[in-house]
C-alpha cells in the first residue's frame, strides 16, 4: 500500500495542479495506492491578530471567499471519486495523523517562498519525519514560469527592478498546463475508514467556527461592490470565461484599467488566482489562444504584462525572504522618510476616515467589499507612507487583513516598491490629482462616502475650500458631519496641480 498525502494550501483547484499531478503519476508498480487531499484552516492565518500591529491575518471577505473555494474543492474532487480532509488544526499536528504505519507513505505539497509559510513546511516535515520514514515531495505551480525554466538566476530579481525582469523572462518557455484530474485517477481509502478521517471528511467549519462573531458571520455582501465574488475553481473559471471569450473586454484592458467602478474594467480575476482557485498558467495560456483566435492588441499585451508582474512580486519574495517585512525593506534603505507611528493617524486612514475624500472612499470599498482597483491601491498606499508618513508595515498588514484577494507575495512587494524601499525609482501620488483625473464627477466618492453626497462637484475632491455656510447647506460641516482633513501638503497648497512635492521623489502623479 502506498498513501500519498496531498497537502493543499494556496491550489484550491483540479485544474494545473502540480501536487495532484505528482500524486497521480507516482507510486509503485503493482502496489496499491491512495490518495489523500487535505485542507488545514491553519489558525495562525485566520482570525488570528499580528501582536505588534493589533491587525488580523484574515478579514471577514477573504474568510468568507476562502471557505467558498474549500467547499467548492471538496465538491469537485467528490466529482472524481476522491474526497477534501478539512481541519482546524495545524497542519504540523494533523498531517502525522495520516501516516499509515507500516507501508509506503508521501506526502506532496507546492512550495511556498515566504517566511511563515516555509517555517511551517518545515514543521510539518520534521514532525512527520520524526517517527516514521515519509518520502516528502515540494512541487512547483504557484507562477507562470516554473522556476526550473527561468534564464534569469531567481536569486538576480533581488536587486532587479520589474523591467528588467520581464526582458530577461519574456523569452522563456511557458509549460503547458497540466492534465485535469479525471474520475478514478484519484482512488481514495476503501473499505473501512477511520473515524478520524470520517471526521474530516464530514467538516466544513462555519464563519464562527473560524472565529467570527454571530453578527459578522450574518453580515451580507455590500451591494456596492463592484462585483459579488464567490470562491471557488468553478466561479474562477466562469470568470475567465466571460471576461475573455463572451465579452472580450480583454481588449479594452489598457484602456478601462484605471477606472474605479463597475464590474468589467479589469478581470478581477486576482481573488480566484491568490488561492490557487486559478492557475496563472492557464489565464497565461488562455490569453494567449485568445491572441492567436482574435488578435494581439496593446491590452492584451498589458494584460499580460500585470501576470509578469504577480510572478516578479513572488520571485523578489523568493529572493529576500522575511526582508520584505523590514522597516527599510531588504535593501535597508534609510533616504526615505523616518516613518511614523501615529495611533489616531493609522486608525482613521483604515477606517476611511481622513477627510481625503478619495482616500476614504477607497478604504472604505475595501474594508466592506475587500477589493480596491489597482490605481486605488497605488493611491491610499502612497498617502499613508509618502504623505502621512507612517510605517508602511502597519498600511500592508491592514491591506491582508482586508483584501480578498491578498497574497502574501504581490501585497507586501507592492508595498516596499510604493514606500520608497524597494529597487528603482519612487512615484508619489498627488491624492487629488488623481481624484480630478479619476472620479472627476465625484460618483465613486458619493457612492461610498455619503456624507459628502450633497456636495458640489467643485468642491468634492476638496472639500475643506467649501465656504462654511455652503458646508451647511449641504449639511456637511467639516469636523461634524466628515472630518477635517489629516495635516498634509494638500491643505497647504493648490493641489489638483501636478508636481511641487519637494519630498525628492521622481514624480508627482
Amino acid at each position: 500500500m502506498h498513501r500519498i498525502i496531498v497537502w493543499l494550501r494556496n491550489d484550491l483547484r483540479v485544474h494545473d495542479n502540480s501536487a495532484l499531478n505528482w500524486a497521480i503519476n507516482k507510486g509503485i508498480k503493482g502496489t496499491t495506492k491512495q490518495i489523500i487531499p487535505v485542507y488545514t484552516f491553519d489558525p495562525r492565518f485566520m482570525r488570528n491578530k499580528v501582536e505588534k500591529y493589533g491587525i488580523y491575518k484574515c478579514g471577514l471577505t477573504r474568510a468568507r471567499f476562502l471557505q467558498e473555494s474549500v467547499q467548492n474543492l471538496r465538491a469537485n474532487l467528490q466529482d472524481l471519486g476522491s474526497q477534501l480532509l478539512v481541519t482546524q488544526e495545524l497542519p504540523e499536528v494533523f498531517l502525522p495523523k495520516l501516516i499509515l504505519k507500516g507501508q509506503q507513505n508521501s506526502i506532496v505539497f507546492s512550495q511556498e517562498v515566504c517566511y511563515e509559510e516555509a517555517r511551517i513546511e518545515q514543521s510539518v516535515a520534521t514532525e512527520i519525519k520524526r517517527n516514521s520514514k515519509v518520502h516528502i515531495e515540494r512541487v512547483w505551480g504557484s507562477t507562470i514560469h516554473h522556476i526550473d525554466d527561468l534564464q534569469m538566476d531567481p536569486e538576480n530579481v533581488a536587486s532587479s527592478v520589474y523591467t528588467k525582469f520581464r526582458q530577461n523572462t519574456e523569452r522563456d518557455i511557458v509549460r503547458d498546463c497540466l492534465p485535469t484530474s479525471k474520475l478514478g485517477q484519484l482512488p481514495f481509502i476503501e473499505g473501512d475508514v477511520p473515524k478520524a478521517i470520517q471526521d474530516a471528511m464530514r467538516f466544513a467549519p462555519s464563519l464562527m467556527d473560524l472565529g467570527f462573531s454571530e453578527e459578522e458571520a450574518n453580515t451580507p455582501k455590500d451591494p456596492r461592490s463592484s462585483l459579488e465574488f464567490v470562491g471557488g475553481e468553478d466561479a474562477g473559471l466562469e470568470r475567465v470565461k466571460y471576461y475573455l471569450w463572451e465579452t472580450k473586454m480583454i481588449q479594452k484592458y489598457k484602456d478601462t484599467r484605471n477606472a474605479l467602478m463597475g464590474a468589467d474594467f479589469s478581470s478581477k480575476l486576482s481573488p480566484w488566482m491568490a488561492c490557487g482557485n486559478l492557475s496563472p498558467r492557464y489565464v497565461y495560456w488562455e490569453t494567449k489562444k485568445f491572441e492567436q483566435r482574435f488578435k494581439e492588441n496593446d491590452s492584451t499585451r498589458h494584460f499580460i504584462s500585470e501576470l509578469f508582474w504577480r510572478d516578479f512580486c513572488h520571485w523578489y519574495a523568493y529572493c529576500h525572504g522575511n526582508g520584505i517585512f523590514y522597516e527599510y525593506g531588504p535593501l535597508d534603505k534609510k533616504g526615505v522618510p523616518q516613518w511614523r507611528v501615529d495611533q489616531s493617524v493609522i486608525q482613521r486612514w483604515r477606517q476611511g476616515l481622513t477627510g481625503m475624500p478619495l482616500v476614504d472612499a477607497l478604504m472604505r470599498e475595501m474594508n466592506q467589499s475587500g477589493f480596491m482597483s489597482n490605481r486605488g491601491r497605488q493611491i491610499v498606499a502612497s498617502y499613508f507612507s509618502l504623505d502621512l508618513k507612517q510605517d508602511w508595515r502597519y498600511g500592508a498588514h491592514h491591506f491582508e487583513e482586508k483584501l480578498i484577494d491578498h497574497d502574501v507575495h504581490s501585497n507586501y512587494a507592492s508595498w516596499n516598491m510604493i514606500a520608497g524601499i524597494g529597487p528603482g525609482k519612487t512615484n508619489l501620488f498627488n491624492v487629488v490629482k488623481q481624484s480630478y483625473d479619476f472620479d472627476a464627477d465625484g460618483e465613486f466618492i458619493r457612492t461610498w462616502v455619503p456624507e459628502l453626497r450633497n456636495v458640489p462637484t467643485d468642491y468634492i475632491h476638496e472639500p475643506w475650500k467649501m465656504p462654511f455656510k455652503l458646508q451647511q447647506q449641504c449639511e456637511t460641516v467639516l469636523g461634524t458631519n466628515y472630518p477635517n482633513p489629516i495635516p498634509s501638503r494638500y491643505t497647504t497648497k493648490p493641489s489638483h496641480q501636478s508636481g511641487g512635492s519637494g519630498l525628492g521623489y521622481v514624480k508627482d502623479y
